[in-house]
């Protein structure tokens, strides 16, 4: 994502990792089995002089630590990006609203009580919003307000092709999908569903629904000499001549 001044440019990178040694506790294989994530943002400043040919200078880095997963869809992600010129919004797919605003920059600033500036990277909403119980399987998307435009949520429509993997009892519609009187609908006491795949839904938040935005203890330290983001010198070129030694192999 580049910046709107075009010195900029941020990259925001999701990290993968299983264990590779497991216990023979059956507790510790179930823990040892989740793929632990992590939300890596990065930000670039570009050569005002030579930015195609000089390598970009690293400014900023987060790491965000997310909750682990059983299994992840790299085609269907549990969360989305909202990309402003100074924050990056990551909404999670959670019954529980939850999005992060994550500093593209370096924070400047200390609170008036003393928060270190580096803690101010990652921030939540301070106040509680439920969504329906169908938002596991689908898109939250978060829009932080604009001038007389207050902010919104935005929930997608349920995948026509979406599947349940290991619940028996499920019959499928070719048309509304998967038909199930059990599927979860809004709220616990509001029925209706019946199967049929949830629609888009939206709405909008005003200043006192969210609350203030609070530190966020998902962020992780990186350590001072952890490499993390900076990027590799440029190697030398490949010449097919002088770099490669053809010899005959006998057999």
């Amino acid at each position: 994502m580049f910046s709107p001044c075009g010195r900029y440019v941020h990259i925001a990178s999701l990290e993968g990792q299983r264990n590779r040694f497991h216990d023979s506790s059956s507790q510790t294989k179930d823990r040892d089995s989740l793929l632990k994530l992590a939300l890596v943002v990065l930000t670039y400043s570009l050569s005002d002089r030579k930015p195609t040919r000089t390598p970009p200078t690293l400014i900023h880095r987060v790491r965000l630590q997310l909750n682990p997963v059983k299994y992840l869809s790299v085609t269907r992600l549990p969360f989305t990006f909202t990309w402003t010129p100074e924050v990056l919004y990551v909404t999670k797919s959670e019954r529980v609203w939850t999005t992060y605003q994550i500093s593209l920059f370096n924070s400047k600033a200390h609170t008036k009580d003393h928060v270190p500036s580096n803690r101010l990277d990652v921030l939540i909403p301070q106040k509680t919003i439920f969504l329906p119980n169908t938002v596991s399987h689908r898109k939250v998307y978060y829009f932080p307000p604009k001038p007389h435009v207050d902010a919104r949520i935005i929930i997608s429509g349920e995948h026509p092709t979406l599947k349940y993997p290991n619940a028996p009892g499920k019959s499928v519609d070719n048309f509304l999908g998967t038909v199930d009187c059990n599927l979860p609908c809004a709220t616990n006491n509001v029925f209706g569903l019946q199967g049929r795949l949830a629609q888009p839904m939206g709405c909008y938040l005003k200043e006192s629904d969210i609350g203030n935005w609070v530190v966020s203890t998902k962020r992780s330290e990186i350590p001072d000499g952890f490499a993390l983001g900076k990027l590799v010198n440029k190697m030398e070129y490949f010449n097919p001549e002088d770099d490669c030694d053809l010899e005959p192999y006998i057999s």
